[in-house]
């Protein structure tokens, strides 16, 4: 559901391989929320529907349970990877980010038995970002902070990173 709302954005980038992708937005924690239960939303009302549904047959109380169990754990998920997650919007960006032209690099992630595919996709989409942006990343470890740092990020407070586009020398 996370990545349906970058697509919706048109910030999830797919590689020409078709086996790593890159998720890179400017930074609206709003427009994100809205997105979040924008798609959320319809899904959790129609699991309960189905519920509804269930409930109503005959015998199927079972069935309702489950799909009202899957209802929550839905909303539930929205709301601790929206506001917890090393990734989520509610962390990247901190009070030592740049404020000028802010963009998100929330995820990359590429099919096993790949290499690299998602870092050097990654690595284009913010060499097309014009100069000047900030570029806000939150490491899940302390060692993909160190590596973030080698590509050129600063670091900032709780494994925040920040890279400004054109003020790192290129590889």
């Amino acid at each position: 559901m996370a990545v349906l709302c970058y697509m919706l954005r048109r910030a999830a980038y797919l590689d020409d391989t078709r086996s790593g992708v890159v998720i890179i937005a400017r930074y609206n924690p709003v427009l994100d929320m809205l997105l979040a239960v924008a798609v959320v939303l319809p899904a959790s009302l129609l699991f309960g529907a189905l519920a509804g549904f269930a409930e109503a047959a005959e015998g199927a109380a079972l069935l309702a349970w489950l799909v009202r169990g899957v209802t929550y754990w839905f909303l539930a998920a929205a709301v601790v990877v929206a506001v917890s997650s090393p990734g989520s919007f509610a962390s990247t960006v901190g009070p030592e980010t740049p404020r000028h032209n802010v963009h998100t690099v929330m995820g990359l992630s590429q099919q096993p038995g790949t290499r690299l595919t998602a870092l050097m996709l990654a690595r284009r989409v913010v060499a097309a970002l014009p100069a000047g942006t900030v570029v806000a990343v939150a490491a899940a470890t302390d060692d993909l902070a160190r590596a973030y740092e080698r590509l050129g990020f600063t670091r900032g407070r709780k494994r925040r990173l920040y890279l400004v586009v054109g003020d790192q020398p290129r590889p």
